[in-house]
């Protein structure tokens, strides 16, 4: 293994992933830490799993489409157990939000174990729709052991051949099988509302 990029600011598909599972006050131990210390010594997790997939625009990770409208976002918001980050978003009026960049939307779900947290992201990112919209449907497939059901998602013609696969995989809390993954890697360029 090799470490290809370490990215330690919030925002990114890594840390949507990772901060819902804190179950400690995250404002607190950013002050305590700015002041020299951490408030408790260590951080508190709560148990379980998060997965995150990426929404794309037609085009990335080219030049993306932008300016179509989303739909469902509302709805997998709604959903127990599932946040969701904007990236590549704009607001409209008559509140219509639109693609603005390649990476569009981050659909993050928590469970009490990856496949949970799997089946839950992906019935979520079910509810979310807009023209060219793709994602990997392999994320956290192999650590499931539903590779064979899960086939990648198809690229769009205009998108350049892939360097290779990128995932990241990341351990929370006390417990090894708590590992967290995202299907993209970089960061977005966009106006979104970005919360944690």
């Amino acid at each position: 293994p090799m470490v290809l990029e370490y990215n330690a600011r919030f925002g990114d598909p890594e840390a949507q992933i990772l901060v819902p599972l804190l179950e400690s006050d995250l404002l607190e131990e950013m002050a305590t830490i700015a002041e020299g210390s951490l408030a408790h010594g260590e951080l508190d997790w709560h148990d379980g799993c998060s997965v995150g997939v990426v929404a794309c625009s037609e085009g990335y990770p080219g030049t993306p489409e932008i300016d179509r409208k989303i739909k469902g976002i509302d709805a997998a918001q709604e959903m127990d157990g599932v946040d969701v980050f904007h990236a590549g978003t704009r607001k409209a009026p008559r509140k219509t939000v639109l693609t603005a960049g390649g990476r569009v939307l981050a659909v993050v779900a928590q469970g009490p174990d990856r496949a949970a947290a799997r089946a839950l992201a992906y019935e979520a990112l079910d509810k979310i729709q807009f023209e060219g919209m793709h994602f990997r449907n392999d994320i956290a497939a192999e650590a499931t052991g539903s590779v064979a059901e899960a086939p990648p998602a198809p690229r769009p013609a205009s998108a350049p051949e892939p360097l290779g696969e990128i995932t990241t995989e990341s351990v929370a809390g006390n417990e090894p099988e708590a590992a967290l993954e995202t299907g993209e890697a970089g960061e977005e360029d966009g106006i979104g509302a970005e919360g944690i």
